[in-house]
């Protein structure tokens, strides 16, 4: 027997070349772990391996990082106005459109962003200044630049939902004009692959790491995307989100190390931006107490306000209104002056509604004159947008100029109550935190209710985020923010204040984001970024983590987590002859490439995804929605079962066929009657039940059995009341459903599951608009939602053909919408459906141009086939 001989893999050209072999064959090459003492910075580059060329694909793909070099810190020029624009070689008609829009000349600062060489030249940039700085006009230019004078693609990543609806319509206007095409994708919205004829992609974080994966898969990357902007840079640090954003930009540097790919990252809340910019390899731009509107920050304590410095500024006037004493002066100042506004920044959403309705009832009688048909028909819009339900406390605060806003509400309503605000009909508005990272909904005064969000006091970055809603250019000459404290709490107010902001840092620091180090490794593998350890190690070492600590610390970390993955059947070992030599490699399993693909935690649910797949295809029920609603209901992250007596009624009522596909996935009428009468907790979150795998099915079954209500059309209001599931949780709820089971799909595609796949498919669809199969082409087209379709069906417009040919008389004759039947609209959908049958004529012909041969005799030809 030959005695093997064991050598790190670098040095496979070099020993190979100086050493004979035995006569009776190579030597056995094993990659372990034990070989790699030195971290990828502790390499000599001066060290002269050799490299076979049969390794060429671990140099490309496994070179070690080397380290960044400092920033460049691009300086403002000295006036406060330039009066050129600079135009990155865009046509002049770019600034006309922008004057169209009142903007007609640049900060100093954006003047210096957009004509530095070294950002035209494509070096990443990241950009920190405070909201309403001016940020977006910078990132509009340069995504416009990458289009049309590099000719490249434009992946443009934004936090939420809301918000990238909002860029996809701005954006839009502009690609109308000059001939590029924009596509959002964001819950069910987006082709892919993604269409050779979209030029500018708007995603949320976790569709856009999707797209960015298709593309490396089909080796697109690189050689159509030149620009990657990211918004919001600063959610880095949060846990699930913060980790995709971190392995994104961590495919973005590898993939584009030839500086191919630009990067362009913005925050409002960054204070090491430094040293973000240069773990991005980044120039930055770093201004956080520029502002173009004066800022004027104050605390409220009784009936005094104080600067930051707890200087006395003046008294608040008493205006004797018990219910809202603190709060009803300061809004009364503001108000009582046409078309200003507030925002009430509240701790909760039940505080939200509350404080809406008080604040409702202290404003005088007279109020209600003021815009009175625009709230009426603002009332109507939100009648009919759910399905004829109206909410009492709107109905109510409403006629006053007074709303709520918060994740109880649909989308629909938000985007309504949004609408009204903008156009100052509602000139209070009451929400929590979560819209001051949302949509541009400026204030003249900004008010900060208490200390706390929640049980939680406010950090320093939401405090921010807040205040830097007051006061917006073109549209206020100053803003105000205010934060109520008590007396006994004044210091800490002081302190939230004048507090420095929190340092980002990689998400992997949290301790419940460890398990995202799975991932890592699997996306390494999976995505050819590695195939022996020290190529994962060498793409670790391009995160963020990495770079905020030694490598040595990660690598035990790298290796627990690879050892779980071999014993659980996710990553495997395999043998390759280089040059005779036997090198053992790393792959992904066809689980570990399921998982991969579908994004999966492969600790939580990749596993019990699997077997339950497997049992579905002998026991699936097609005769009824039920089951596939229960199969793409997500299996963690569920809100609690409110009533348990109430889900033992609904129960009762399903007919035989719902109660077999119960018993199919386990749930049964013992179990709930006995959840009924012990007093365990109902949460999925409760550490008591984190493995009460019979607790987590029945829950998943009683949200299950809500969406498949939800796509026969049900009012939401009335399964809001069916279900006892607020109004804002129920999208939520088909949101979540709608990605996972996306995620079901690509999982099925991988695994060959083929006819799940494309059953799960179809119920995607449905769940994503909320309807029957036959609204689903309908909904495609921009701003027709459930309601709007079924107007247009039942008014004769089946197909997006019928409404591109239909004149605007016709459309509003037919529909009769309520609100929504103005010839504006009708115009709008109309232009919408011949912009989508555009867009879908246009990937047929790409389609059809991948299949044609591209040169030399087309056998066929004449036969039938062309």
């Amino acid at each position: 027997m030959i005695e093997q001989t064991l050598i790190p893999v670098e040095e496979v050209g070099t020993i190979a070349a100086l050493q004979p072999w035995p006569s009776d064959g190579p030597p056995v090459l094993r990659e372990d772990s034990s070989m790699w003492p030195l971290s990828p910075s502790q390499i000599d580059p001066e060290d002269d391996y050799e490299l076979d060329p049969d390794e060429v694909y671990t140099q490309q793909h496994s070179a070690p990082r080397t380290a960044p070099l400092p920033p460049t810190i691009i300086q403002p020029s000295q006036s406060a106005w330039d009066p050129d624009w600079a135009d990155c070689g865009l046509a002049p008609i770019v600034r006309s459109l922008y004057a169209e829009k009142n903007i007609k000349k640049m900060y100093d600062w954006q003047f210096s962003c957009l004509s530095n060489e070294r950002m035209l030249e494509g070096r990443n940039l990241i950009v920190a200044l405070p909201t309403s700085a001016g940020k977006t006009l910078v990132a509009e230019m340069i995504t416009m630049r990458c289009v049309m004078v590099r000719k490249k693609k434009a992946i443009i990543i934004l936090p939420f939902v809301s918000i990238v609806v909002e860029k996809v319509n701005q954006l839009a206007e502009f690609g109308r004009r000059l001939h590029f095409n924009v596509e959002g994708y964001y819950g069910g919205q987006g082709s892919f692959p993604l269409s050779h004829s979209t030029d500018v992609a708007i995603c949320t974080i976790e569709k856009g790491h999707s797209l960015i994966n298709q593309m490396i898969e089909e080796k697109r990357f690189c050689k159509e995307v030149g620009l990657i902007v990211i918004d919001e840079l600063h959610m880095l640090d949060e846990e699930e989100r913060g980790f995709n954003l971190e392995l994104l930009l961590t495919k973005a540097l590898f993939e584009g190390r030839n500086d191919t790919i630009q990067i362009l990252g913005m925050s409002a809340t960054i204070p090491n931006v430094i040293k973000i910019a240069q773990w991005l390899q980044a120039d930055c731009y770093n201004n956080l107490d520029f502002r173009p509107v004066p800022l004027s920050e104050m605390v409220k304590v009784q009936n005094t306000l104080y600067n930051a410095s707890g200087q006395t500024i003046r008294t608040v006037q008493d205006y004797k209104c018990k219910q809202a004493s603190e709060l009803y002066p300061l809004c009364m100042e503001v108000v009582s002056k046409p078309d200003q506004s507030v925002l009430v920044f509240c701790s909760s959403r039940a505080d939200t509604v509350n404080t809406a309705d008080t604040l409702a009832k202290c404003l005088p009688p007279e109020t209600m004159k003021y815009k009175e048909q625009e709230k009426v028909m603002l009332l109507q819009k939100l009648k009919y947008a759910n399905s004829g339900g109206s909410d009492s406390t709107l109905t109510r605060t409403i006629p006053m100029g007074i709303a709520y806003h918060n994740a109880s509400l649909t989308v629909d309503e938000r985007e309504i109550i949004e609408e009204g605000y903008s156009n100052r009909i509602i000139n209070i508005l009451t929400c929590t935190t979560t819209l001051a990272a949302g949509v541009n909904l400026p204030a003249r005064r900004v008010i900060l209710k208490n200390l706390f969000t929640g049980r939680e006091k406010l950090k320093g970055r939401t405090y921010r985020q807040m205040c830097g809603r007051a006061g917006r250019a073109g549209i206020d000459d100053y803003g105000e923010s205010i934060l109520i404290s008590r007396k006994d709490q004044q210091k800490v107010a002081y302190e939230l204040m004048n507090a420095p902001l929190e340092e980002v840092r990689s998400s992997l620091y949290n301790s419940s984001c460890k398990k995202c180090f799975k991932r890592l490794i699997l996306d390494s593998l999976g995505g050819h970024y590695a195939n022996t350890r020290q190529g994962i190690y060498d793409f670790v070492s391009c995160t963020l983590y990495a770079f905020q600590s030694p490598m040595e610390e990660i690598h035990p970390e790298i290796e627990r987590n690879l050892s779980y993955l071999l014993d659980n059947g996710f990553v495997e070992t395999f043998w390759e002859d280089v040059n005779g030599i036997q090198v053992e490699r790393l792959r992904t399993t066809l689980l570990g490439n399921a998982t991969f693909q579908s994004t999966f935690s492969p600790e939580k649910e990749a596993s019990l995804i699997d077997s339950e797949l497997r049992r579905a295809q002998e026991l699936l029920v097609l005769s009824d929605s039920l089951h596939l609603c229960y199969l793409i209901t997500p299996m963690y992250n569920l809100f609690p079962v409110q009533d348990w007596d109430l889900y033992l009624s609904i129960y009762n009522s399903l007919p035989p066929i719902r109660k077999k596909i119960a018993s199919a996935v386990g749930v049964t009428e013992d179990y709930l009657y006995n959840q009924t009468v012990c007093s365990k907790p109902d949460s999925l979150s409760d550490s008591r039940h984190k493995d009460n795998l019979s607790l987590r099915i029945a829950v998943r079954f009683y949200f299950a059995l809500a969406l498949s209500d939800l796509i026969e059309e049900v009012p939401i209001f009335q399964l809001s009341k069916k279900y006892k599931i607020e109004r804002g949780n129920l999208q939520k709820l088909q949101e979540s459903a709608q990605a996972f089971g996306s995620q079901m799909q690509n999982f099925c595609k991988v695994m060959d599951y083929w006819a799940l796949a494309e059953v799960i498919s179809t119920y995607c669809k449905r769940i994503n608009v909320g309807t029957k199969m036959e609204l689903v082409p309908l909904t495609e087209i921009a701003g027709v939602k459930r309601a709007r379709a079924r107007a247009l069906w039942n008014g004769g417009f089946r197909t997006v053909r019928q409404i591109a040919l239909a004149t605007p008389e016709e459309l509003m004759k037919a529909v009769r919408a309520g609100p929504y039947a103005g010839e504006g609209i009708s115009k709008m959908i109309i232009r919408s459906a011949k912009e989508l049958l555009e867009k879908k004529a246009r990937e047929l012909r790409e389609q059809a141009e991948e299949l044609l041969p591209t040169g030399g005799t087309q056998e066929g030809a004449g036969n039938g086939f062309l």
